[in-house]
Protein backbone atom coordinates (compact mmCIF):
# COMPACT_ATOMS: atom_id res chain seq x y z
CA UNK A 1 0.00 0.00 0.00
CA UNK A 2 1.48 3.32 -1.03
CA UNK A 3 1.78 5.96 1.66
CA UNK A 4 -0.37 9.00 1.21
CA UNK A 5 1.52 12.25 0.95
CA UNK A 6 0.14 15.25 2.78
CA UNK A 7 -0.36 18.31 0.62
CA UNK A 8 -1.32 21.38 2.60
CA UNK A 9 -3.69 23.88 1.02
CA UNK A 10 -1.94 27.18 0.40
CA UNK A 11 -3.85 30.40 0.81
CA UNK A 12 -2.39 33.42 -0.95
CA UNK A 13 -3.08 36.69 0.83
CA UNK A 14 -2.29 40.24 -0.22
CA UNK A 15 -0.62 41.83 2.79
CA UNK A 16 -0.41 45.53 3.31
CA UNK A 17 1.65 47.16 6.06
CA UNK A 18 -1.62 48.04 7.82
CA UNK A 19 -3.28 44.63 7.91
CA UNK A 20 -2.20 41.76 10.09
CA UNK A 21 -0.51 38.97 8.13
CA UNK A 22 -2.73 35.92 7.68
CA UNK A 23 -1.37 32.41 7.97
CA UNK A 24 -0.64 30.65 4.69
CA UNK A 25 -1.98 27.34 6.00
CA UNK A 26 -5.00 26.67 8.13
CA UNK A 27 -4.31 25.73 11.74
CA UNK A 28 -5.79 22.31 11.09
CA UNK A 29 -3.51 21.77 8.08
CA UNK A 30 -0.46 22.86 10.08
CA UNK A 31 -1.46 20.57 12.92
CA UNK A 32 -1.91 17.62 10.56
CA UNK A 33 1.44 18.28 8.85
CA UNK A 34 3.19 18.52 12.22
CA UNK A 35 1.63 15.20 13.25
CA UNK A 36 2.81 13.55 10.03
CA UNK A 37 6.31 15.01 10.49
CA UNK A 38 6.38 13.79 14.09
CA UNK A 39 5.26 10.31 13.07
CA UNK A 40 7.95 10.15 10.39
CA UNK A 41 10.62 11.22 12.90
CA UNK A 42 9.40 8.64 15.40
CA UNK A 43 9.30 5.97 12.68
CA UNK A 44 12.91 6.78 11.75
CA UNK A 45 13.85 6.41 15.42
CA UNK A 46 11.97 3.11 15.61
CA UNK A 47 13.94 1.89 12.60
CA UNK A 48 17.22 2.81 14.27
CA UNK A 49 16.13 0.92 17.38
CA UNK A 50 15.21 -2.10 15.29
CA UNK A 51 18.55 -1.94 13.48
CA UNK A 52 20.44 -1.92 16.79
CA UNK A 53 18.33 -4.81 18.08
CA UNK A 54 18.74 -6.80 14.84
CA UNK A 55 22.52 -6.41 14.83
CA UNK A 56 22.64 -7.53 18.46
CA UNK A 57 20.49 -10.59 17.72
CA UNK A 58 22.62 -11.47 14.69
CA UNK A 59 25.76 -11.28 16.85
CA UNK A 60 24.45 -13.10 19.91
CA UNK A 61 21.74 -15.54 18.83
CA UNK A 62 21.62 -18.55 16.59
CA UNK A 63 19.37 -17.34 13.77
CA UNK A 64 19.11 -18.78 10.29
CA UNK A 65 21.43 -17.40 7.64
CA UNK A 66 18.38 -16.55 5.52
CA UNK A 67 16.96 -14.35 8.29
CA UNK A 68 20.33 -12.69 8.89
CA UNK A 69 20.63 -12.02 5.14
CA UNK A 70 17.12 -10.43 5.04
CA UNK A 71 17.97 -8.22 8.00
CA UNK A 72 21.34 -7.21 6.49
CA UNK A 73 19.58 -6.23 3.24
CA UNK A 74 17.29 -3.92 5.22
CA UNK A 75 20.20 -2.51 7.21
CA UNK A 76 22.23 -1.93 4.02
CA UNK A 77 19.41 0.26 2.66
CA UNK A 78 21.07 3.08 4.57
CA UNK A 79 18.36 4.23 6.95
CA UNK A 80 14.65 4.83 7.21
CA UNK A 81 14.41 7.32 4.33
CA UNK A 82 15.71 4.68 1.90
CA UNK A 83 13.30 1.91 2.91
CA UNK A 84 10.41 0.73 0.79
CA UNK A 85 7.01 2.13 1.76
CA UNK A 86 6.04 -1.35 2.99
CA UNK A 87 8.95 -1.39 5.45
CA UNK A 88 8.35 2.23 6.43
CA UNK A 89 4.74 1.32 7.26
CA UNK A 90 5.99 -1.26 9.76
CA UNK A 91 8.06 1.41 11.52
CA UNK A 92 5.13 3.85 11.33
CA UNK A 93 2.93 1.34 13.17
CA UNK A 94 5.39 1.34 16.08
CA UNK A 95 5.70 5.12 15.92
CA UNK A 96 1.92 5.46 16.24
CA UNK A 97 2.04 3.30 19.37
CA UNK A 98 4.72 5.56 20.85
CA UNK A 99 2.69 8.65 19.98
CA UNK A 100 -0.42 7.13 21.58
CA UNK A 101 1.45 6.55 24.84
CA UNK A 102 2.96 10.05 24.84
CA UNK A 103 -0.43 11.66 24.15
CA UNK A 104 -2.05 9.58 26.88
CA UNK A 105 0.51 10.77 29.43
CA UNK A 106 0.15 14.39 28.29
CA UNK A 107 -3.64 14.22 28.44
CA UNK A 108 -4.00 14.83 24.69
CA UNK A 109 -6.62 13.13 22.56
Amino acid sequence: MAARRFVAPVVRVQVSPFTPRKETMSEQAVSEKRKIDLLEDLAALEHEQWKSWALNIIDTENITPARADRWFEIIKAGGYRNLTEELKDKDREWAEQVLFIVKKHLGIR
